[in-house]
């Protein structure tokens, strides 16, 4: 199976703090549910709004990456479109997804074009500070005949640790019915409602200009250490 790749770039430089020619970045995977062997051969379609609340792993919250699957079986290409937005949930077991953090109508005004198959959306450049539990959404323009969803994979093989072990996501999504958001979950939780993305994550600012400070005090501590012994 070939999957091509089609890359949104926001033009927002990555962070960078380099010290003595290390690189202070660490890009981290902290959510990845794309394995070949979680894809379930089926994919969800909607025309309202729709998406996965997905738990990231470690403490890296400055997302510089998001990657994510859709599928489409398309007569024509040039009119079908999908819009990709994340969110913070509200606070509180079961919150809906409420602050939005993202649009992608901001780098690709009228939507990210569509192609045939299962394909990956890359969106890269960024620097988006995020909370550990966030719903990321897909909202998909098609012409008449053609229809285009997001693959289900289940398990993730890395995300938040969950109650009850599961790894980053719930069997359920979110959906944007009229307004309201509604959590849907297919009969018995077969198949799970997982849907394809990886997102890659920094370090807070704060947290790597801590780093960096703490190891010019050890490189300075040790410089005195030195003097004081000759």
């Amino acid at each position: 199976m070939k999957i091509n790749c089609l890359q949104i770039s926001t033009g927002v430089a990555f962070l960078t703090v380099a010290l003595a020619g290390f690189d202070a970045k660490a890009d981290t995977v902290v959510y990845d549910n794309t394995a070949a062997t979680s894809y379930l051969n089926q994919f969800f379609s909607a025309n309202n709004e729709f998406g996965d609340e997905i738990n990231l792993a470690g403490s890296a919250r400055t997302v510089t990456d998001f990657k994510f699957e859709y599928f489409a079986n398309l007569t024509t290409l040039g009119d079908d479109t999908v819009h990709f937005r994340i969110y913070a949930n509200g606070s509180g077991t079961g919150a809906a997804p409420q602050t939005l953090l993202y649009d992608s109508n901001t780098d690709a005004p009228g939507g990210i074009p569509l192609f045939n198959g299962l394909q990956t959306v890359d969106i890269s450049g960024l620097s988006l500070s995020v909370p550990s539990k966030l719903t990321w959404t897909a909202q998909f323009t098609t012409s008449t005949g053609d229809t285009a969803g997001l693959p289900l994979y289940s398990p993730a093989t890395i995300g938040g640790v969950l109650l009850g072990g599961e790894i980053g996501s719930r069997d359920d999504f979110w959906q944007n019915i009229n307004g309201t958001w509604t959590l849907t979950r297919y009969p018995n939780g077969t198949p799970a409602g997982n849907f394809a993305a990886q997102v890659t994550a920094v370090p807070e600012p704060s947290s790597i200009a801590l780093g960096v400070l703490g190891g010019l005090a050890l490189l300075g501590s040790q410089a005195v250490r030195r003097r004081n012994a000759k």
